[in-house]
């Protein structure tokens, strides 16, 4: 959870938070950073997991979003399965289905399309007959 496939820093620095509950038993997520990885945005590191061939392990996180992303960004995050080497991408099954195995590069990083609009403030005046002024906001 680096942002490094952003091309800008998209997360807050220091808003990653694991949620509660969401670890499964025995995992070790100890050497998570909050400021780590790309950009300080967060770096997710999970140990100790024990996971049948086939099966799945899911940790949820919070992050918050820069407050400056405009609408129709494309945020994209994906994790790397780690022993001495890089052994595997995850997929997001949600691109072209499930990524098979047998196929380089079929695994898909999540990607959340922005969609944002502006902040506006109303100011309106209104003037007495005396000619006295206030704002209202």
């Amino acid at each position: 959870m680096s942002g490094a496939m952003n091309p800008s820093a998209v997360f807050v620095p220091g808003s990653l938070s694991i949620v509660a509950g969401s670890v499964p038993p025995g995992v070790d997520i100890s050497n998570t950073n909050p400021f780590g990885g790309t950009n300080s945005s967060g770096l997710i590191d999970v140990r100790n997991i024990d996971a049948a061939p086939g099966s799945e392990v899911a940790i949820q996180f919070d992050v918050t979003l820069q407050s400056a992303l405009l609408g129709g960004t494309v945020v994209t995050n994906q994790a790397d399965l780690v022993d001495t080497a890089k052994i595997a991408d995850s997929d997001d099954p949600t691109v072209n289905g499930q990524a098979d195995p047998d196929v380089a590069g079929d695994e898909d990083p999540t990607r959340i399309l922005i969609q944002s609009a502006p902040y506006l403030i109303w100011r309106r005046t209104s003037r007495t007959i005396s000619s006295f002024e206030f704002t209202a906001m």
